[in-house]
């Protein structure tokens, strides 16, 4: 592997998105946090992930309409590249 794989952990629990952090970390992956899906589209545009461990029931926009935004944001990205 040439450098870390990057994983965007969403979820609005803290003590389950910690945890879940640590282990990743410890497995030597690049663990980047978001408390909810408005955090995780925001980090979208500012950042690459390999793999994004998503919760689907979240206060403010919950996880289908997260996925969907970052789904429509990723092929809006492609189209230029």
């Amino acid at each position: 592997m040439a450098g870390k794989q990057a994983i965007l952990d969403v979820d609005d629990d803290a003590g389950f998105r910690d945890s879940m952090t640590a282990i990743l970390d410890d497995m030597d992956f690049l663990v980047t946090m978001a408390n909810d899906g408005y955090e995780a589209v925001e980090k979208m545009y500012h950042g690459n992930y390999d793999v994004i461990l998503l919760d689907f029931k979240m206060p403010g926009i919950n996880g289908v309409e997260t996925f969907h935004r970052i789904s429509d944001y990723s092929r809006y990205q492609r189209s230029f590249s």
